[in-house]
């Protein structure tokens, strides 16, 4: 699967248990990892220290419930957007 929005490109890496992601910029550069074990989402920055960018607690186990999917992944988009332009001008 993959999820393309707002210049954000998430490919599923794991089906479920755990539901894993990789997220790519606009310029095909690896920018965050997402997943979801033990009902806990989690969506990490790529460097040296995976700075957590979103975390939050859906229904399913190993995986989204159908419903819930969207909704999480709009939200982790939402914050690896916000990483990114943060890490292009400099803020912290």
């Amino acid at each position: 699967m993959k999820l393309t929005k707002d210049g954000i490109r998430l490919v599923m890496i794991c089906k479920l248990c755990p539901e894993q992601y990789i997220a790519y910029d606009e310029n095909g550069l690896r920018v965050a990892y997402a997943q979801l074990r033990h009902g806990y989402f989690c969506v990490k920055g790529i460097g040296a220290w995976g700075t957590v960018l979103y975390e939050a607690y859906p229904n399913g186990d190993g995986m989204f419930e159908d419903d819930e999917r969207d909704h999480f992944l709009d939200e982790a988009i939402r914050a690896i957007r916000s990483y990114c332009l943060r890490r292009r001008t400099g803020w912290s």
